[in-house]
């Protein structure tokens, strides 16, 4: 077999896979969603780690106090801010009795911030569920009734998903939706139900509702104080102790504007995707490279071959043809999962350039880690 031909194989191959896993992820959430979402229900903890969120807490607390679910309190912990954060607690504490504040703690050895102030919100929870969620997020009237009628309908442990993300601009968003390698290529959510494993575990952070029991069955967040990734790890914990954990799309539950500048989408991104993958694995993460980058060239591999069969080269019709058909599948399907989770057509469309910013980050935050200069965010080393 020569090279050309391999190559279009092996775009058909994965264009194939993407079509097939994608269709069955959005039949799985489909399933997994149901279509009454009730306001009734136990207590439910609404818990915000918040480090330095004066542009957005006030939005997040306020659509939070907002919501048609009835039974909630809103517990909000001031992580060592040194901003307005504390003050605009305060302000909302005495507006609404369902909202806390909470002035965290010194951040002790072996802990990460984040983990180490979700850590402290839990144990001052009262509810017989916990939505964790970040200060960036405004949620939508019914963002706990949909988080506590997926977790009841599928007797999950934990229900995460996508939120709507907002994109100040094109280069923003071609990064953040780097996650929807997440269904598209990778995870299988229908196994996440029907077999809980923590290789088929994931988890966006923004929206995490959680069965306290099973948080404190599995220690909180002890196991992985350390962790960058802590809605990750929190999946993989609960789905080895046979819990379900469940990801779906929860972009009718909440926005959330993560980054307001390229530089700190790709710095943001990076730091989550090198807090996923172990350093072990680096020589797969190089061959995910090598591939990322191949899917990303094909649609130009498939013109260039086109044009020299066109001049005579006949050999290169039928990889022309097969690298054509991979990439309008592959990346025909990213432009379709892009929609489901309400990205703009422009991004979208942008799968190509999305796939060589995730190559960038992987390979910018390796050498970070091999240098040991580390990541950093919200002031703190990490």
């Amino acid at each position: 077999m020569t090279v050309p031909v391999f190559f279009g194989t092996l775009m058909l191959v994965i264009g194939l896979y993407a079509t097939v896993l994608s269709i069955a992820n959005v039949r799985a959430i489909r399933n997994q969603t149901p279509k009454v979402l009730s306001s009734e229900g136990p207590l439910v903890s609404v818990l915000i780690p918040a480090r330095n969120e004066e542009l957005s807490l006030a939005a997040c607390i306020e659509s939070l106090t907002k919501q048609s679910y009835r039974d909630i309190e809103i517990l909000v912990l001031d992580d060592e801010s040194t901003d307005r954060t504390w003050e605009i607690i305060k302000t909302y504490e005495a507006k609404d009795p369902r909202v806390r504040g909470i002035k965290g703690r010194k951040l002790e050895a072996g802990w990460k911030g984040k983990t180490f102030a979700m850590q402290q919100l839990s144990q001052q929870a009262k509810g017989e569920y916990i939505l964790f969620t970040d200060a960036d997020t405004v949620h939508t009237p019914t963002s706990v009734a949909f988080g506590y009628s997926v977790a009841r309908k599928n007797g999950a442990a934990l229900v995460s998903g996508y939120p709507t993300e907002n994109c100040p601009n094109w280069a923003i968003g071609t990064i953040i939706s780097a996650m929807l390698v997440n269904t598209v290529l990778f995870v299988p959510l229908a196994l996440q139900k029907r077999r809980p494993h923590s290789c088929f575990s994931m988890a966006i952070g923004q929206y995490l509702f959680v069965k306290r029991s099973d948080l404190i069955e599995i220690d909180g967040f002890n196991r992985f104080r350390n962790a960058i990734t802590d809605d990750i790890h929190l999946a993989r914990e609960l789905a080895r102790n046979g819990r379900i954990q469940l990801l779906v799309d929860a972009s009718d539950a909440l926005s959330c504007t993560m980054y307001r500048s390229t530089k700190e989408a790709f710095l943001g991104v990076e730091r989550s995707l090198a807090g996923t993958i172990p350093l072990r694995l680096c020589p797969l993460i190089l061959v995910a490279v090598v591939l990322l980058i191949g899917c990303a060239i094909s649609p130009i591999m498939a013109i260039v071959f086109l044009a020299q069969a066109l001049s005579g080269s006949s050999g290169l019709l039928v990889p022309a043809i097969l690298t054509a058909i991979g990439a309008l599948l592959l990346f025909g399907t990213w432009a379709a999962m892009a929609k489901f989770h309400k990205y703009s057509a422009s991004i979208g469309w942008s799968g190509p350039v999305t796939f060589l910013w995730i190559c960038a980050m992987y390979l910018h935050g390796l050498a970070r880690t091999f240098s040991k200069k580390g990541f950093s965010w919200k002031g703190r080393e990490i």
